[in-house]
């Protein structure tokens, strides 16, 4: 029995010593090149015996080097090994050829017994080893004139390597492609596209450094700050894309493609929260799993490999796209101004990553580049989110200067009244003095004195149109004052709202002007206008309350215009003024008499001694324009209408006899 296995041994070592190796044939070179993954052989050990093309590696293992590194073991097995290849190339292809190569390890590549290159480190100390992908760029391949060639591979990897999750890095173990030069040339600067890459990696950066240069100017819109991070993201992206594909080192490319990877799932994640902070939607379920999905995906892209990145460029990425697209479509149905400008960009991603996928999978005969169309669709969305940007932010800044216009327009109407006023006045005054001057020569005392009655009248009535139109020119000045401090701090909301306030009230005040008298509604909303003007120029430290008996119709009352006014002004600047915390003033309106009405103006400040002694520098500079205003009106309507029109000022004081406010009360025939 024994002799009959020995028998059978040698055999086998006959048979397989009489069978020819393996040829790998090549008869032509397609477009593509020819992917050399066939009719290899592998064997554990260094032997410079093993380049020359007549040693016989018949019985070496057969592999397929061309596999991921993780299927083959046999290479994590041997601290140095060899890969043989025999080939035979056809007569007719005498065009200069080269190698592509992409590997996982260090090699050195040897035709015919002749050493052709050298990539990465070999050493027979394994910590020396240092790993190197060429990642297809061409390497020339000289061919000789023989009828068969050996493609000899010396080959070892490093020690303690951790290799790229992203399949399309092509971990493989020695991967080569036989092309001609041109051709190999032509397919290494398609498929690294270093000219594509740094424009998109420009336009990313770009981006960025516009809209946080926007964000610093405006901070209100934050929607400029996430999308500065979104742009800045990928513009990291792709400048890492780039050194990947540029350098040859194995070692930090895992590192980089998570940086890669984690830097595009993040950037998605701040164009989503831009979009909905953009369009004010709310950040319901949807956002919320996304946010998750993000999580999920960073830890399966670091520790799934092969296919752990496809959950994003499968699944997060589109599910990002839809979810934008729908808020769009959704602020469009809204009425959302502008939100049409997001929805187009979306629809553009859409249509041109279909158009994409379609030519990449070749289900589309190609009709315009892949690259064009990737790129179309890549910036359809941050194009259009920058524009929309903009064009809010055009939008805002117009608003705040028509409003500025409108506020010195008013003034300037407001001068000139005042002007025209002044000279109708002193026309009249000197064309009365005049004839006063004339007809006291010609009549007796009566007809002077009859003269001199109507005189006083008529200037009288001028007098008041003319008092009816003053403001204290301090207020107008504080007021411009805060509109230009609120710009100045980017705090366009309370710009707006103080220039909207502040240009009513000078409405209204121009329009009482011409009135000897106005409705008592009139009155208490200019009253009201001026009140929250003063609360917000000092810092919310004056409250008030404006308090009507409900049995008083303001639409048919009327009083003389701008009469309460320099009341509250007095009890706002010489009793809240000087109390840190400020304080309230209450307006009471209430009729106890058909023909009369009674209007108390009550604050809780420190009373008229009080501020007497202080003589705080605020105070001090400030005038009380308005009460002397209102205490010549007063005389002015009790002279003219023969009525008596009353004016009371009550000081406060509590419990304790301490001063606690001063009140005003005003007694007005109706």
């Amino acid at each position: 029995m024994r002799s009959l296995f020995l028998l059978a041994l040698l055999l086998n070592w006959f048979a397989v010593s009489g069978q020819a190796p393996p040829v790998f044939i090549i008869s032509e070179i397609p477009q593509q090149g020819v992917l050399l993954d066939k009719n290899w052989k592998w064997q554990t050990g260094d032997n410079p015996q093993w380049a020359k093309p007549e040693f016989d590696d018949r019985r070496w293992q057969g592999i397929d080097p061309t596999k991921d590194i993780r299927e083959l073991p046999q290479l994590h097995q041997a601290s140095i090994g060899w890969f043989r290849l025999r080939f035979s190339l056809a007569d007719s292809l005498d065009s200069q050829l080269a190698l592509m190569i992409w590997q996982s390890g260090a090699t050195e590549v040897y035709l015919d017994g002749k050493r052709i290159h050298r990539l990465g480190k070999l050493s027979s100390d394994p910590n020396q080893i240092k790993a190197l992908n060429p990642a297809g760029k061409p390497v020339s391949f000289p061919i000789s004139n023989f009828t068969q060639h050996l493609l000899a591979v010396r080959y070892a990897l490093q020690a303690d390597l951790s290799y790229p999750p992203k399949s399309n890095y092509e971990s493989r173990g020695f991967k080569a492609i036989l092309n001609t030069l041109e051709r190999a040339i032509d397919q290494d600067r398609q498929f690294k596209d270093f000219e594509g890459d740094s424009f998109r990696l420009g336009v990313f950066f770009i981006m960025g450094i516009l809209s946080l240069a926007i964000y610093l100017f405006y901070p209100v819109q934050k929607a400029n700050l996430y999308f500065s991070a979104y742009a800045f993201l990928q513009a990291t992206g792709w400048f890492v894309l780039l050194y990947t594909l540029h350098h040859d080192e194995i070692e930090p490319q895992y590192l980089l493609h998570i940086i890669l990877l984690i830097s595009e799932i993040i950037a998605d994640l701040f164009m989503l929260w831009a979009i909905y902070t953009l369009l004010a939607q709310p950040k319901g379920w949807s956002f919320k799993w996304l946010v998750v999905l993000a999580v999920f995906n960073s830890f399966a892209d670091a520790f799934i490999y092969g296919w752990g990145w496809l959950i994003y460029a499968t699944l997060y990425s589109n599910l990002i796209s839809i979810d934008i697209t729908r808020i769009a479509v959704k602020s469009v149905r809204n009425g959302r101004k502008g939100a049409w400008i997001i929805m187009v960009g979306c629809m553009g991603f859409l249509v041109f990553w279909a158009l994409f996928s379609l030519q990449w999978l070749d289900f589309l005969k190609p009709l315009i580049p892949s690259r064009i169309l990737f790129n179309i669709a890549l910036l359809s969305i941050p194009v259009s989110v920058s524009l929309y940007l903009a064009y809010e932010f055009a939008l805002t800044h117009r608003s705040l200067q028509q409003q500025i216009i409108e506020v010195k327009n008013l003034s300037r109407e407001k001068q000139q009244l005042l002007t025209t006023q002044n000279q109708i006045l002193e026309r009249q005054l000197a064309q009365r003095t005049q004839e006063i001057e004339q007809q006291s020569r010609l009549l007796e005392s009566q007809r002077i004195r009859q003269l001199e009655t109507e005189f006083e009248q008529k200037l009288a009535d001028t007098e008041m149109t003319a008092l009816r139109a003053q403001m204290n020119p301090h207020f107008i000045f504080n007021c411009l004052n805060s509109i230009k401090l609120y710009t100045l701090d980017n705090e366009a909301d309370k710009a707006s709202d103080y220039l909207t306030k502040f240009a009513r009230l000078i409405r209204l005040v121009l329009e009482n002007s011409r009135s000897e008298l106005v409705p008592l509604q009139n009155e208490l909303e200019a009253l009201q206008l001026y009140i929250e003007l003063e609360a917000m120029r000092f810092k919310q430290k004056v409250e008030f309350s404006i308090q009507v008996a409900p049995e008083i119709d303001q639409r048919f009352i009327h009083i003389p215009p701008l009469l309460l006014q320099p009341y509250v002004e007095n009890a706002i600047w010489h009793g809240l003024m000087h109390k840190a915390e400020g304080g309230t003033v209450t307006v009471e309106v209430t009729q106890p008499q058909e023909n009369l009405l009674h209007i108390e103006i009550t604050d809780d400040g420190v009373g008229r001694q009080r501020a007497d002694e202080l003589k705080s520098k605020s105070a001090g500079k400030h005038k009380s324009f308005g009460m002397q205003v209102t205490a010549d009106r007063i005389r002015m309507i009790n002279q003219l209408y023969n009525i008596h029109t009353q004016a009371r000022i009550l000081d406060l004081v509590d419990s304790f006899g301490e001063a606690c406010g001063t009140q005003v009360i005003l007694e007005i025939p109706v």
